[in-house]
């Protein structure tokens, strides 16, 4: 009985162990799914079509005082604060696996990204659902301190960033209709490193 009791413990342990390790890293902290913001009534849209305005992504970046910010000194913390909102008349099931919204930081006018908050993490494949009512929005905040995954600062220049939500949309359950990935996709948002 001690033995199994023992057993169950070290297992539990090493579970706990291998979770920090997986979520460990830079300077990163996310959060999101912080209850739905109610913004004003949605417009009649019962159906997606092509070229649809179902969804609509936003991007702010903010110092760490909360203040709308593009300009930054090298090692100041960087907030991204990306909002989906739900403009239908029905509520929209979220399928992910690890983490719904996320980031991308690419050098001006380039499409390649060189930091994702995700970069080097590792996350169990079981898919989550959660749920964005019609007319509510879903807010997703990162915080990176500017520091690369080769261990380097980001260097002085101007730099692009992207919302999104990385995850599967449908509307009217999960058999629903599929959002399109540009309604999930903010624009490109211009920021410096001073």
């Amino acid at each position: 009985m001690f033995a199994s009791l023992r057993r169950s413990m070290v297992a539990r342990i090493l579970g706990i162990g291998a979770v920090a390790l997986v979520t460990s890293g830079s300077q990163v902290s996310c959060n999101g799914g912080e209850g739905s913001v109610r913004i004003g009534d949605p417009p009649p849209q019962p159906q997606l079509e092509s070229g649809s305005t179902s969804f609509t992504t936003f991007l702010v970046l903010k110092d760490s005082a909360g203040n709308e910010k593009y300009a930054y000194q090298p090692g100041e913390l960087i907030t991204f604060e990306v909002t989906v909102r739900n403009r239908t008349t029905q509520p929209a099931t979220v399928s992910f696996t690890g983490y719904a919204g996320t980031v991308d930081v690419f050098n001006n006018g380039t499409d390649d990204s060189i930091w994702n908050p995700f970069d080097d993490r590792v996350f169990a494949q079981v898919v989550q659902t959660d749920t964005i009512d019609a007319g509510e929005s879903q807010i997703y905040r990162f915080t990176w301190n500017q520091l690369l995954e080769t261990g380097s600062n980001l260097p002085l220049g101007i730099y692009e960033a992207r919302g999104r939500l990385f995850a599967r949309v449908t509307l009217g359950g999960p058999n629903g209709a599929e959002v399109d990935d540009r309604d999930l996709r903010s624009t490109l948002r211009q920021f410096t490193i001073n």
